[in-house]
């Protein structure tokens, strides 16, 4: 369900109690098996979990800066 909340606390508040009884118990599980360093955030009107920037970021010999990017079936890097 894509929505407006700004974090996941109001994201759970706005689902109805059926669907928010099973994404809680989906989402404990994800959590208790998060790596460490991943961080719990509202993305693209959904929980997401990811990577924060400071742990991926790292600087070319050139002095870009580059994002490695982890997509299904690919992973990519960014580079500015």
């Amino acid at each position: 369900m894509c929505s407006d909340a700004k974090d996941v606390a109001q994201y759970l508040a706005g689902l109805p109690e059926d669907r928010r009884s099973a994404v809680e118990a989906v989402r404990e599980v994800i959590l208790q098996h998060l790596p460490d360093g991943y961080e719990e955030a509202m993305n693209w009107g959904m929980i997401a979990y990811q990577v924060p920037l400071s742990l991926t970021r790292t600087r070319t010999t050139a002095g870009h800066s580059c994002m490695l990017r982890s997509l299904p079936k690919s992973t990519t890097w960014l580079c500015t």
